[in-house]
């Protein structure tokens, strides 16, 4: 019992000292905020369906103070350690293994943001010591076959469902942890009867741990389950695979993210990002982008599986050790099923802000690495005079290796995601003592981070500046519409800029000074000839450097040009020309009705993506069309019935928004409508979509199922083609 004591306060130690320096962090760009108050009211069901009990638990005790938020993180990463060393010792019953696993697994960076980004995270502590706790009273029942061990076993199986889904792991997990325990563990042979009735009394252990997960499944279903998550643009991914039926695709994303999740949990993530900059310099870049973190946690696991294979003499430890990696890898396929990696994370370096998707696993890994050097202090100790010394000192340089690192990590962490919120924040009070009437701010659009710090401003002390809920503009249009309409006045409109080694930058003056004083700014545009082809420029302009309405005429005059050996071809440029016609037609005359618009605020889309520009004949960035849900129809009322042969649209190409599975159907009266072509898994950025024949009809709608990367469609021109412009689809 004093080596528990003693064992359990080093762990303890050790975590507080390498986590500690945490509660100097700040939030990280309103998450924390959004997420709570997005739950709002704070009833049992949304706290529930936010998973953000703790959150509000958080925000009752400590207020908007976030190391009161911290604190709570490293507690339960200090309890979560403290039941993961009693599990082992129990599981092992070896007090050493338990240390060594304890100690890998309470300091370690693999999971660094569960920790470090603790205001948010805390929840992975919580549910895995619910985890842990039902896996270790279930073995208690096992060795001592008391009642109330199962029953605790079953409910705080049952209440980690709830915190995280992620809690549904542990269910096969149970029971294959019943199986190994069953007939893997060290026992004398038995008998055929004695094997199907030691089945028989698995199988009766098994079926209520099955039966609460029925139950949840309808609680779920009835409640709504988890809100928020088809935010994650990887959630997204995995939900357009899996409607457009690309299993194949989606179990290799899958493995290549385990192997991406698994590698860290050996070697440090900046050491492995290091590595593999120096491969980047000298082979394919695509290739070893990809798969190189995949490649070295697969091998890395296959090598434990190997260790494993080796050990499988010693029944207890072999079982266990399979047990583990058994572990490891459910976690590491469930995360990867979750979210799986599309080509560009799997492109990306390693970066705190994702570690803690492997805090599951590595409790895992811990164990397993806590048994492979308990077996290798047992193999040489014989062959040293003072293996104790040597063993603790080997413990002491890895476990103090450990905390240096994640210092040094924090401290980088520290210095680019926290330490510019809170100089943020404390710019802003100083700019702004106090707002005597709800204000409006114009944010520069380009300037990531600065509507997320604005927000956050606003949740932390907002009531302390104003008594109305202040307004974010971030299009200058609108500011110069609502200006005129007096909808806002300028003296209560202030201008805001931000530059990370800048921090806050007031416009303010400056901006007001350009609204009051426009004036018209002229650019010539002068030809030059640049390789042979005819360039036309402008000087540079001088105007104001803000993102202001521009009204531009543009004159321009042709003339003929011969190539040599060109031959004319009539017929194509007379279809040319009756599709053109016939498309000004459509332009001038067609009306677009689209799903709900992307916008900043209910019923105020954003200027650059409004459903008119759909059909403005313009492409490019400043003018295409985003829907705002889930469900997604481009509608075109031709005006009269008449005859359609094919349907164009673009989107921008390499978007994660480009339509891939989509249908058309068309309609006389907009009620009644008839599928006429569908088009499954596309992979283009723009179509020109033929009929199999032609189609008489006054609407025709383009219904979006799926998009390259399951986000929300971008649209850039929708067009019809007819009976007067169809001739020219023979030639493209």
């Amino acid at each position: 019992m004093n080596s528990d004591k003693k064992n359990i306060l080093l762990i303890l130690l050790v975590g507080i000292l390498a986590w500690i320096p945490v509660l100097n962090f700040w939030f990280f760009k309103a998450y924390e905020a959004t997420w709570l108050m997005s739950v709002t009211p704070h009833t049992f069901f949304n706290l529930l369906k936010g998973h953000a009990f703790l959150y509000f638990l958080d925000l009752k005790l400590f207020g908007w103070n976030p190391a009161g938020w911290y604190a709570t993180g490293i507690l339960l990463h200090l309890i979560a350690g403290s039941i993961f060393y009693f599990l082992i010792k129990s599981l092992t019953r070896n007090h050493k293994i338990a240390l060594i696993a304890g100690l890998i697994f309470i300091a370690n960076s693999a999971y660094i943001d569960a920790v470090a980004w603790g205001s948010f995270n805390s929840y992975y502590p919580l549910l895995l010591s619910f985890m842990l706790l039902s896996l270790y009273l279930f073995n208690q029942f096992l060795i001592k076959k008391r009642i109330l061990q199962y029953g605790g076993s079953i409910l705080f199986l049952f209440l980690g469902f709830f915190i995280r889904e992620t809690g549904l792991v542990l269910v096969p997990l149970l029971t294959f942890f019943d199986l190994a325990s069953t007939f893997i563990h060290p026992r004398e042979k038995q008998s055929r009867k004695e094997v199907v009735s030691e089945l028989k009394k698995l199988i009766l252990r098994q079926t209520p741990i099955y039966l609460i997960l029925i139950v949840f499944y309808f609680f779920r279903s009835w409640y709504g389950g988890i809100a928020g998550d088809h935010a994650d643009s990887l959630v997204k991914w995995r939900i357009r695979l899996v409607e457009d039926g690309l299993y194949p695709e989606l179990l290799w994303a899958m493995i290549l993210t385990s192997g991406k999740l698994l590698a860290p949990q050996l070697i440090p993530y900046p050491v492995l990002n290091f590595i593999r900059d120096i491969f980047l310099r000298i082979f394919p870049t695509q290739i070893v982008g990809i798969y190189f973190f995949p490649f070295v946690g697969l091998v890395f696991y296959g090598l434990l599986g190997l260790i494993t294979f080796w050990i499988k003499k010693n029944k207890l430890l072999f079982s266990l050790m399979l047990f583990f990696m058994v572990w490891i890898a459910a976690f590491s396929l469930f995360v990867s099923l979750a979210v799986p990696s599309d080509t560009g994370s799997l492109l990306d370096r390693y970066d705190w802000i994702l570690m803690r998707y492997r805090y599951f696993a590595f409790a895992g890994t811990s164990a397993i690495f806590g048994i492979i050097i308990y077996l290798f202090y047992e193999k040489i100790k014989k062959k040293f005079n003072s293996p104790g010394k040597i063993a603790k000192f080997a413990v002491i340089l890895i476990v103090s290796s450990n905390i240096i690192f994640i210092w040094k990590l924090e401290q980088d962490i520290y210095a680019k995601s926290f330490k510019p919120s809170k100089d943020f924040y404390s710019q802003f009070k100083k700019e702004f003592p106090r707002f005597e009437e709800n204000p409006t701010f114009y944010l520069y659009p380009h300037t990531p981070g600065l509507n997320d710090y604005m927000l956050e401003w606003y949740f932390i002390e907002g009531d302390n500046f104003y008594t109305k809920l202040y307004q974010i503009e971030s299009q200058m249009e609108a500011v110069l519409t609502k200006l005129k309409k007096g909808q806002l006045t300028l003296n209560n409109t202030f201008f805001l800029d931000y530059e990370p080694k800048k921090g806050l930058i007031n416009k303010t003056e400056e901006a007001r000074k350009a609204v009051l004083n426009r004036k018209e700014y002229n650019l010539d545009l002068k030809k030059t000839i640049k390789n042979e082809e005819a360039v036309f420029e402008s000087d540079t302009f001088q105007g104001p450097f803000v993102e202001l309405p521009v009204d531009l005429n543009l004159s321009i005059s042709s003339s003929a040009y011969f190539v040599p050996g060109g031959k004319p071809d009539s017929q194509r440029f007379r279809k040319l020309a009756d599709y053109i016609i016939e498309r000004k037609q459509y332009l001038d005359t067609v009306k677009i009705k689209t799903s709900i618009t992307m916008s900043q605020r209910e019923n105020e889309p954003f200027f650059h993506v409004l459903p008119r520009n759909l059909t403005d004949g313009n492409t490019g960035f400043r003018s295409f069309w985003i829907v705002d849900d889930g469900i997604t129809l481009i509608t075109a009322d031709l005006g009269q019935i008449q005859e359609i042969d094919a349907a164009l649209w673009g989107s921008q190409k390499g978007s994660p928004r480009i339509p891939a599975t989509y249908s058309y159907q068309v309609s006389n009266d907009g009620k009644n409508w008839k599928t006429v072509k569908e088009v499954k898994n596309y992979s283009k950025e723009n179509a020109i979509d033929k009929f199999d024949k032609p189609i008489n009809a006054r609407f025709i709608r383009m219904n979006i199922q799926t998009t390259s990367k399951g986000d929300y469609a971008l649209v850039d021109e929708f067009e019809v083609v007819g009976a007067k412009g169809k001739g020219v689809l023979n030639y493209y």
